[in-house]
């Protein structure tokens, strides 16, 4: 998060809510910035990476001023937008990915 503003918001919207029956708790952090580094990192037991950084990735939609400008920014809620999907990826295969992952029936609006 770039501003002290960005980061003012997500404590105000994400603290507190239930994510997977568990209460989320943010508060500011009192360094003023991270260090990664090699040492930090290591396999969770699914074997995924403990730490990613997804700062350069194409899909990142703050990368500039312009950028972030054209993003509206909304608080949380139940409704997940899904973008940059593969142009032949069907309803019903979300609707399966999402039983399978979240245990959920979600309805689906698919838009070209």
């Amino acid at each position: 998060m770039c501003t002290p503003g960005a980061v003012d918001r997500a404590c105000q919207w994400l603290n507190g809510i239930k994510l997977y029956s568990l209460e989320l708790s943010l508060s500011k952090s009192k360094q003023l910035h991270l260090v990664d580094s090699n040492q930090s990192k290591f396999m969770l037991p699914d074997n995924s990476q403990s730490f990613v950084d997804y700062s350069n990735s194409r899909n990142h939609r703050f990368t500039s001023q312009k950028m972030a400008k054209m993003n509206r920014l909304q608080k949380p809620n139940k409704i997940l937008h899904y973008f940059n999907a593969p142009a032949n990826f069907t309803e019903q295969q979300i609707k399966k990915l999402c039983s399978e992952q979240i245990d959920c029936e979600p309805q689906v609006k698919v838009r070209t």
